[in-house]
């Protein structure tokens, strides 16, 4: 019989170490046989890292300059449409309440106030000089070839009714009063508030302040107006909710001041009274003016003045080396003065470096429509023919501004629309903005101005024109 195997007989005489030996055999064979990652694979691999940052970062910086290029693209647009919001509005209103464009200077003393284009209604400081001021010496300064506009109407408040059977008396120095009626005879619902705020505020500044202008309108022919002042003696503001309230008037109150009738007292002389209407003459003699006024008032309202313009500011206040700033503002003024209003001197919008305003006037003979004499190029196609004022470099208000062109202190011109044209500037530069030099505007060639500097050209500029048909003139 064979001897039966024994795992002794190997030099192993413990099965578990047998395994463990077997084992650990196996895992050095293991390590031995794997390598590492070589040099190549890993400059391989950190290049691949290196494309897959840099491209998640460009993709991001692109998006960066697409997000802002866009916002300012949006704020420019947005000032752009403040900025011309309100004096598309006031345009459109203005002349309400019965004042006209302009009236004949021959019947109007030496006063060269109310002759086109300084209108009564619309007016136009063309292309201001440097160091122009809104108003005094210690107001703001008007950008330098900008234009300031004028407009006066009835803004604030409605046109209001009076009662038909109301009758408008006179004493010797043009002084009366009218009563305003919520509800009067004619059918009208009126809301009195609106005035009645104003007459309150108007009240409370007396004697300090300069009265209010109110202007009245002949309710047979609309050709006939005058502008009083508020006469602060009679005028009964009443409380909130008052079905009525009392208007004090009075041509001239005081004849050491510049007053409403002087300033005003051409514009009652309307041309359909000149016609031979009627209307009833009042001698003044403290200021020795003559007027012409309406024989029975239809209409009254508190006469506005705003002026449109943009404030020469910087980025460091004062320093005139710094980037310029500018500021679309509109101020106040009581009507006719030049004496600022204490309220509603506000800045419109930001970032207007140029206002122009070209008026349109249908010129005799009067066929209905307005030639303009140049092309969108600013290149003259027919200087005989233009009616567009302030639209080309060489024009003027004079008689004669180019060879050919235009009369424009004509006395049947009509004017029938204002166009505004605003160039607005993003509040900053994009280093990846093209840029592009700013040409003429209207009759503003702002070629050699400082927004064509190197500083300047990277930051975005916007021009934008509208037309404002001036619907209470035409």
């Amino acid at each position: 019989m064979s001897e039966a195997y024994e795992p002794a007989s190997c030099g192993l005489s413990d099965p578990a170490k047998v395994m463990q030996t077997s084992q650990h055999i196996r895992r050095s064979e293991w390590r031995s046989g794997v390598a590492g990652f070589s040099l190549i694979e890993m400059v391989v691999t950190l290049a691949i890292l290196v494309i897959v940052i840099m491209a998640a970062l460009t993709l991001l910086d692109t998006g960066n300059r697409v997000t802002r290029s866009q916002t300012d693209i949006a704020d420019l647009q947005n000032n752009q449409r403040v900025a011309q919001q309100e004096m598309v509005r006031m345009l459109g209103l203005a002349g309400l309440g019965g004042l006209s464009e302009g009236i004949d200077p021959a019947t109007g003393g030496d006063s060269t106030a109310g002759v086109f284009p300084s209108g009564l209604a619309v007016a136009v400081a063309n292309n201001v000089a440097s160091m122009t001021r809104i108003a005094g010496p210690t107001t703001p300064l008007v950008a330098e070839g900008t234009d300031i506009l004028t407009v006066r109407g009835v803004f604030s408040t409605p046109v209001y009714f009076i009662e038909p059977q109301q009758t408008l008396t006179l004493s010797g120095n043009g002084e009366a009063t009218v009563v305003l009626q919520q509800a009067p005879e004619i059918g009208v619902t009126q809301n009195l508030e609106p005035l009645r705020q104003e007459l309150i505020e108007a009240l409370a500044a007396q004697p300090e302040a300069r009265p209010e202008a109110i202007i009245v309108r002949d309710r047979f022919n609309p050709g006939a107006f005058a502008v009083f002042e508020l006469d602060p003696a009679t005028t009964v503001a009443g409380a909130v909710g008052d079905s009525s309230l009392t208007v004090g008037l009075i041509l001239s109150s005081d004849d050491t001041n510049q007053t409403y009738a002087d300033e005003y007292g051409r514009m009652a002389l309307g041309t359909s009274l000149l016609q031979g209407s009627g209307g009833t003459l009042v001698n003044l003699p403290e200021g020795g003016i003559s007027v012409q006024l309406p024989r029975v008032i239809g209409t009254l309202g508190l006469l506005e003045e705003y002026r449109f313009y943009v404030r020469q500011e910087w980025d460091v206040a004062g320093d005139t080396s710094s980037r310029p700033k500018p500021t679309l503002s509109r101020a106040r003024f009581y009507p006719g003065t030049g004496d600022l209003h204490p309220d509603d001197s506000i800045d419109v919008s930001d970032g207007v470096l140029d206002l122009q305003i070209a008026i349109g006037v249908d010129l005799p003979p009067v066929d209905g429509r307005v030639a303009d004499g140049f092309n969108a190029q600013g290149l003259a196609v027919s200087l005989d023919q233009d009616e567009v004022l302030y639209n080309h470099p060489d024009d003027d208000d004079g008689q004669t501004p180019i060879p050919g062109s235009r009369d424009w202190a004509v006395l049947d011109a009509q004017v029938v629309f204002a166009r505004i044209s605003t160039v607005v500037q993003a509040a900053r530069p994009d280093r990846n903005f093209p840029g592009r030099d700013l040409g003429v505007i209207e009759d503003h060639d702002l070629s050699n101005s400082i927004f064509n500097s190197q500083t300047n050209m990277k930051v975005r500029k916007r021009h934008l024109q509208t037309i404002v048909k001036l619907r209470n003139l035409s």
